[in-house]
């Protein structure tokens, strides 16, 4: 192959990444004697707005991937799968498990990995929640609990395998419960005869005294009534400080039995990004300037849930979620494009557009472009906009089809043990 004048290199195929690429070879895809590279470790975008859906059975977790090349083929870029190892910043190279590549641009979008906090137990025995393989784990642990209930004659390891918690009060968190929730009540409460489902809880921890602290405070009062409508039991002001096997210890001394944790809350930088020398926060995000560049490194972007951004009048950074990586990604490249065309380069500006959020059957709350909506207006908004977000249109019909099968029969249980 070749070796280019200049190469653009992307690493991460999420929002951030797929984003930037796609806005980069709109404009230089062919442009003589430049590469468009984007590396990412596995050969898919992920779309995770829908993945409690996947993890209670509602949709195929598949459904969520779309295939990187195809999107490769069109725009003109070219796509690796690789896992990146490190970034020397120095040589300008990209260590990979395929080998180094240099570059003459960087965009580092590789998401985040789930922080445990330091608790004792934690990442031992909590499922996350971040993947496909995730949601899959976690609706099979769900099966599995009422498969070993259904003959467990002691009442405290009953108990244990029929409650569920999950750290976390935000809109992960939130909206996972009431899809458990779902799952279990309308699906499993008729296949297990000789279960009573008085037994069965939903347990949502939260260390501080609200929901859904990035959403406005009215929706989440209401999102608040509708988890406490279906009995989930909201914990606010309390922090898991340990767990064990079938026991969660928390701030509180109080000692809650599960068989299950599902761990939906904090975000960390990966390795890599954690070992850059760079100024970075506490959870290892890189700081970035307000072109969204790495100080010492201008030829460096770092976005997406791997930077922390935050404007000079916040006192809080941008949350890492799909609507600020997709601008971001749009920035970043715009940036570059100017830089390589001579033309100056612009500030990052974040719209806030939708915030949606999902409570279950006909149920929800949303933020559009500063209207409120709740209850089932909210619920068809959500089902629409993240609906017509997805870029695969195979995806889109097969999503459809889940749906309407979904209000037809029951959600299929058998398990698929995946390990």
């Amino acid at each position: 192959m070749e070796t280019p004048n200049k190469r653009i290199v992307v690493l991460g195929g999420g929002f951030a990444g797929i984003t930037a690429m796609v806005r980069l070879a709109q404009d230089l895809a062919r442009a003589p004697g430049l590469e468009l590279l984007l590396i990412d470790r596995n050969n898919y975008q992920l779309f995770t707005p829908m993945l409690q859906e996947a993890a209670t059975g509602l949709i195929e977790p598949v459904h969520l991937l779309r295939p990187i090349r195809p999107l490769a083929r069109e725009k003109g870029f070219r796509f690796q799968e690789s896992q990146v190892e490190a970034i020397d910043l120095g040589w300008k190279a990209v260590e990979t498990d395929d080998g180094t590549i240099g570059y003459d641009y960087l965009l580092i979008c590789m998401g985040s990995v789930t922080d445990f906090h330091g608790v004792p137990g934690a990442s031992q025995r909590s499922l996350t929640f971040k993947t496909a393989e995730d949601a899959a784990l976690i609706r099979d642990a769900i099966v599995q609990a009422f498969e070993a209930a259904d003959h467990e004659s002691d009442e405290n390891r009953r108990l244990a395998l029929l409650t569920f918690l999950i750290a976390g009060g935000g809109a992960t968190g939130v909206e996972l419960a009431a899809a458990i929730h779902d799952f279990i009540h309308h699906d499993l409460v008729s296949l297990y005869p000789h279960l009573s489902f008085r037994e069965v809880s939903i347990i949502l921890a939260e260390a501080s005294n609200r929901i859904l602290a990035d959403l406005d405070t009215d929706l989440a009062t209401v999102a608040l009534k509708v988890l406490e409508g279906k009995r989930i039991d909201l914990r606010l002001n309390t922090r898991i400080t340990e767990v064990s096997p079938e026991e969660v210890g928390t701030n509180t001394g109080e000692k809650l039995r599960t068989a299950t944790v599902i761990w939906t809350t904090g975000v960390q930088a990966g390795k890599a990004i954690g070992a850059l020398p760079v100024n970075k926060d506490n959870t290892g995000r890189v700081i970035v300037n307000a072109m969204l560049q790495i100080p010492e490194h201008p030829e460096v972007y770092a976005i997406g849930d791997n930077c922390r951004f935050q404007f000079p009048e916040d006192k809080e950074p941008l949350p890492p979620n799909a609507q600020v990586a997709i601008q971001q990604g749009l920035t970043a490249a715009c940036n570059i494009i100017s830089e390589i065309r001579g033309k100056e380069k612009c500030s990052f500006t974040f719209r806030p557009m939708a915030d949606l959020v999902s409570l279950g059957r006909r149920a929800g709350v949303a933020d559009l472009f500063g209207f409120k909506f709740h209850g089932p207006t909210a619920w068809l908004l959500w089902k629409t906009v993240y609906l017509l977000r997805l870029t695969s249109y195979q995806n889109k019909v097969r999503i459809l089809l889940s749906w309407l099968l979904a209000s037809l029969f029951e959600r299929n249980v058998s398990r698929f043990r995946v390990q």
